[in-house]
């Protein structure tokens, strides 16, 4: 086998930019707000915000939502404050579990012309 041309440099070789060619990237700069809305609900839910679901919501790959979160910090950090936050209010939610609490609770009954029958409050 005859080599015609040897690389001087393999970083030359490979460019992280097309020089511009290529389909333009869907991302804009709202999407790290959306990103961390999304995940603040997904936990309001009751569910985990998972790249599944953000690309669910985009409308793109998984393979996409890691590259938006390798190429653009803010994303990324969106990204993790609203996991923090909804991970923190569980932590909170299963210390008070821990711990034992007390809690008030009040039901009131009505009747079918709407008029209130009853209230009964329990611990």
């Amino acid at each position: 086998m005859i080599r015609t041309k040897s690389p001087q440099n393999p970083a030359k070789m490979r460019r992280t930019t097309p020089n511009g060619r290529g389909r333009p990237t869907k991302y804009k700069d709202a999407y790290a707000n959306m990103a961390k809305q999304l995940c603040l609900l997904c936990h309001s839910l009751g569910e985990i915000a998972t790249v599944d679901k953000l690309a669910e919501f985009f409308e793109v790959g998984d393979a996409t939502i890691h590259r938006w979160m390798n190429a653009h910090v803010h994303f990324r950090e969106a990204i993790k404050e609203g996991r923090q936050r909804a991970s923190g209010a569980v932590v909170a939610s299963l210390y008070k579990r821990a711990l034992g609490y007390d809690y008030t609770e009040t039901r009131i009954t009505y009747n079918s012309a709407g008029k209130q029958m009853g209230r009964t409050e329990t611990m």
